[in-house]
């Protein structure tokens, strides 16, 4: 037994009962506190989170080569003019839209 786990559990259910949901409910809100999943689901929940910070500064290294010349309306990395395609393309991939924020493995949106 997970005493962590138990107790974490045990205060979703609590708050449920709380505002006299029924066990569906309970159930609803276990399941969005992400305390349904198994320990092997929440472990590569993690290393895909992980995985998904490691290329969002890997895209935010590639975006800061890819700036404007403060003399002209040219790319500094490859002289395109501005925006480069390599702005254009990479920029919308490091919005919050497209993944939710994480925080300790429980997503915050």
């Amino acid at each position: 037994m997970n005493a962590r786990r138990v107790t974490a559990v045990a205060g979703v259910i609590h708050a449920a009962q709380k505002t006299k949901q029924t066990a569906a409910g309970i159930a609803a809100s276990l399941e969005a506190a992400q305390l349904l999943q198994s320990p092997e689901t929440a472990a590569e929940q993690l290393t895909l989170l992980a995985e998904v910070d490691r290329l969002r500064a890997q895209v935010a290294a590639v975006l800061g080569l890819h700036r404007r010349h403060t003399d002209s309306d040219h790319c500094f990395a490859d002289d395109e003019a501005w925006p480069c395609q390599t702005r254009a393309l990479l920029a919308p991939s490091v919005a919050p839209r497209d993944v939710p924020a994480h925080r300790d493995g429980r997503w915050t949106a």
